[in-house]
């Protein structure tokens, strides 16, 4: 469960400067802690060598770790999310570059690991966001369960356990790996 933090309204820009933000996001002008945990850094360290490894030289898109925000909504100021693993599609990178800052788009695919103090709600709630602000896909990681849910914006969702190889065609052509290499220590 994320827990809030006692502080005052903020906007994206306040936040930038605030010391405190390592862990955080912005939901509605206040802080938001997003506890993780050793299991949670493993499988997206684990996620972003697998696919890091088949996007070297395909120029399709920048895939990005849990340090990259993303402004969903231009007009709301106080609203800034960090999803634990992110891609964006070249065709849609601002000037084909990576911002410096936030980006000021939905992600094309957004994971979020399942932490121990993660709620089902919570995680409910962000991949309905990243849906209706135009992810195409977003990836839920369960660790005790060795499972991966993937969303799709036009409602579809696929399970794949421990025993399936992932495969994400629509953004990832010929990427396949298998689910369980997301929990194995290397």
């Amino acid at each position: 469960m994320t827990t809030a933090l006692a502080e005052p309204l903020m906007t994206i820009e306040e936040f930038s400067r605030h010391p405190d933000r390592d862990h955080t996001e912005l939901l509605d002008g206040v802080l938001v802690e997003r506890p993780m945990g050793a299991k949670c850094g493993l499988i997206i360290a684990n996620w972003l060598a697998l696919i890091g490894q088949y996007l070297r030289g395909r120029r399709l898109g920048a895939c990005c770790s849990s340090d990259t925000g993303y402004i969903l909504w231009p007009n709301n100021q106080r609203r800034l999310r960090f999803p634990d693993a992110s891609f964006v599609a070249a065709a849609r990178l601002p000037d084909g570059k990576v911002p410096e800052g936030y980006f000021h788009l939905a992600p094309d695919f957004a994971v979020e690991v399942v932490s121990p103090n993660d709620g089902g709600c919570e995680i409910q709630e962000k991949v309905e966001e990243y849906l209706a602000a135009g992810t195409r896909v977003v990836a839920v990681i369960y660790p005790r369960a060795e499972v991966v849910l993937l969303f799709h914006a036009d409602g579809l969702v696929l399970k794949f356990t421990s025993s399936m190889a992932l495969e994400i065609p629509e953004l990832f052509p010929g990427f396949q790996c298998p689910v369980s290499e997301l929990f194995t220590i290397d």
